[in-house]
């Protein structure tokens, strides 16, 4: 599960299947050093949150200006405590009457403010962003114009997450670099993943996949990774260890930031307890 950086990704999946949690992973999975939030539904309630452009500029601009007042860390974990990198996340919260247009005031607060390697997530990507025949300015400049591993250090990655993939613009289909799939048995679903790799075989592994459920709350979460082989044919991957890719994203702020706080005290105890040892 290691996409190029500057990558194009979609994560299929019914709600509460675990698209946000997989989709914060993969971001700070990329080594992106700074992430910022597209969450019209409110899904990541342990980070810092903008409400207006205004505040979502200022926010963009003090961590510009003084990058040691984080907003919010995420340690990303190595060997060695020394290895860790500090990442900056916050969200946006459009206003649900003006998403196309508080869409596209958000992408162009984001391009004029941040520079380097950062991620852009975009839940619900299927609702005004685009539609099957369409996409937005904005969104067409994210999957077509954003800068990709050739441009490094400008780099990009893109992820959105969407119930329908049906609903994903036709033509921008073929940007996508990686596709991760939760259960489903939908038949609009598993066409469109058919149509998408021109292999039936790894449309209806969607359909067996394991979720939690009523009857097994418990139950694992199976993913299906779909992506370019060395021949340009859909290669698959199934993940079957959540603990691999679980981040908190509901928690308190509160919560998160007393998390993390011990864990970077854990930190630097860890030199002095091995030079004991």
């Amino acid at each position: 599960m290691n996409p190029p950086a500057g990558s194009r990704i979609l994560i299929i999946g019914i709600r509460r299947t675990g698209k946000s949690t997989l989709a914060l992973f993969l971001a700070i999975d990329s080594g992106a050093r700074f992430i910022i939030i597209w969450d019209p539904n409110n899904n990541f309630r342990a980070f810092p949150a903008a409400r207006t452009k205004d505040e979502l500029e200022s926010m963009l601009d003090e961590h510009q200006e003084q990058q040691e007042q984080l907003l919010a860390v995420i340690p990303l974990y190595g060997p060695r405590p020394a290895q860790r990198q500090k990442r900056v996340i916050l969200r946006y919260l459009p206003h649900p009457n003006h998403l196309e247009d508080e869409f596209e005031a958000f992408s162009d607060i984001v391009r004029r403010r941040l520079a380097g390697h950062y991620a852009v997530l975009i839940d619900e990507s299927d609702e005004a962003v685009q539609s099957r025949q369409q996409m937005s300015d904005s969104m067409a400049w994210w999957m077509r114009r954003a800068p990709t591993e050739q441009d490094w250090p400008e780099t990009v990655e893109v992820i959105q997450m969407t119930h329908s993939p049906q609903d994903v613009y036709t033509r921008a289909r073929n940007l996508v670099t990686d596709v991760y799939v939760f259960r489903t048995n939908g038949q609009p679903e598993l066409e469109w993943l058919e149509d998408y790799t021109q292999n039936p075989e790894i449309a209806q592994m969607a359909r067996s996949l394991e979720t939690p459920t009523r009857q097994n709350p418990e139950g694992s979460r199976h993913v299906l990774h779909i992506y370019d082989g060395p021949g340009g044919e859909k290669e698959f991957e199934v993940l079957t260890d959540p603990d691999e890719w679980y981040i908190q994203i509901g928690s308190n702020r509160g919560q998160f930031q007393q998390q993390q706080k011990q864990e970077l005290e854990e930190d630097a105890r860890r030199p002095e307890e091995e030079k004991a040892g």
